[in-house]
């Protein structure tokens, strides 16, 4: 879970990863339906929940308590996801000790076409 001090101030984002479709959609439902999904009462004034899945030739998400993280979407026109996959795939493996800084990249399951960047750095 991360809060933000950018952008929207006040906002959490929670990365969350199922071991299969059925118990994402049990969870999607669950929040859906509680009145407290989250248990943050009277805080949560708005929920938004969008679904990823990672690029696949990267490995999986890392997370630290003393990392400042950036989560950046970038909106693709129509059809742009295949070749953006292939570009950066093609772009990852000669280039290693550039792309170390990345967390994770993933592509959206739902909503507009897009693909999420989170790269972190030491604070």
């Amino acid at each position: 879970m991360w809060r933000t001090e950018v952008g929207t101030l006040g906002r959490l984002l929670i990365l969350r990863s199922f071991d299969n479709p059925g118990a994402f959609e049990r969870e999607r439902r669950r929040a859906l339906l509680s009145t407290d999904p989250f248990n943050a009462g009277q805080l949560t004034t708005a929920l938004e929940m969008d679904s990823y899945r990672a690029f696949p030739f990267l490995p999986p998400a890392r997370t630290s308590s003393d990392t400042v993280f950036e989560f950046r979407t970038y909106v693709l026109k129509s059809g742009g996801l295949p070749p953006t996959l292939a570009r950066w795939e093609a772009a990852i493996a000669p280039a290693k000790a550039y792309t170390a800084h990345l967390v994770n990249n993933m592509y959206a399951l739902d909503g507009p076409p897009r693909f999420s960047l989170n790269s972190a750095s030491a604070h």
